[in-house]
């Protein structure tokens, strides 16, 4: 059910990056990682999350390697 949530608090979106919440808090501060912060409290969308999963995704050597 967790990662059926439309939207993260900074604790659950640090356990779905698998990193620390200093590391998000330097990634938000960075303009790395995009948030919405309602009544002073930061909130997370899925998709942006995603998105940067997929964008500091690093390609395997070989991987159009076929045999």
């Amino acid at each position: 059910m967790f990662y059926h949530k439309p939207h993260y608090s900074s604790k659950e979106a640090s356990e779905y990056l698998k990193i620390s919440k200093k590391t998000l808090d330097n990634l938000c501060d960075l303009k790395e990682l995009g948030y919405y912060k309602p009544k002073g409290l930061r909130y997370f969308m899925k998709e942006d999350l995603d998105v940067y999963i997929q964008r500091n995704r690093h390609r395997a050597k070989y991987s159009n390697y076929n045999i």
